[in-house]
């Protein structure tokens, strides 16, 4: 199982998904850490700076294909928080959010 973990520090879990400075991403068997990396956050809107409110007050889709191309390859992804459209879009990739 592999389980990328939003975090702005290495070792605290963000508060917001999109805005994250890098995930950390676990591979995980038998219950044991088998391996861990880290991915820059370099595909998200909010990350970016490119994401604007004002004129999007919605949100749309500004950035949703390439966070979950990011984490594609992962089972779950870990935040305290995200927004209800980014979690839906990665439970219809098989992906699992969790907000904690």
């Amino acid at each position: 199982m592999k389980i990328a973990v939003a975090t702005n520090d290495k070792s605290t879990i963000c508060s917001h998904l999109g805005q994250c400075k890098s995930f950390l991403i676990f591979e995980v068997s038998n219950g044991e850490i088998e391996s861990e990396s880290v991915r820059d956050n370099s595909f998200t809107s909010h990350a970016t700076g490119s994401c604007n409110h004002d004129h999007d007050p919605g949100h749309g889709d500004h950035g949703h294909d390439d966070l979950i191309k990011a984490v594609g390859d992962c089972d779950v992804v870990i935040s305290r928080g995200m927004g209800w459209k980014i979690a839906k879009d990665l439970e219809n990739v098989e992906i699992k959010p969790i907000v904690t």
